[in-house]
């Protein structure tokens, strides 16, 4: 690789989907569980609350299911469980960003989702 192809937008998005395929076919199985999950998500959520970082869903769902047989491979599962949900509609960005919570992503900036178009009737 060359110098000209470590600032390459085209390679780098290459790369990513490349990354979210690899990362979705490990961990297929959670991924659909989580998006069932994810559904039920705003069942236990105030409605005001609707706007969301994915930082809040894997909070919920790690003080649920953290003793679950079923767990993700590694940290990048969840890049590729939110790319899933907002390929099937379940969520959808708002074209904001906020800053992260968790200690571990260091304030940085993270997108803030809404329930998507598959999940309207769901509360």
């Amino acid at each position: 690789m060359n110098h000209a192809d470590q600032l390459s937008l085209p390679l780098g998005r290459k790369a990513r989907d490349a990354g979210i395929t690899k990362s979705s076919a490990a961990n297929a199985t959670w991924i659909e569980r989580c998006l069932r999950c994810l559904k039920d998500y705003w069942l236990v959520r105030e409605s005001a609350c609707q706007e969301f970082p994915m930082e809040f869903f894997r909070t919920w769902w790690e003080l649920h299911y953290s003793r679950s047989p079923l767990q993700p491979t590694n940290h990048h599962a969840w890049g590729a469980l939110t790319t899933a949900a907002v390929q099937r509609g379940i969520i959808e960005w708002t074209g904001r960003y906020t800053q992260a919570s968790s200690k571990k992503t260091h304030a940085h900036p993270v997108k803030v989702w809404r329930r998507g178009p598959s999940t309207e009737g769901a509360s």
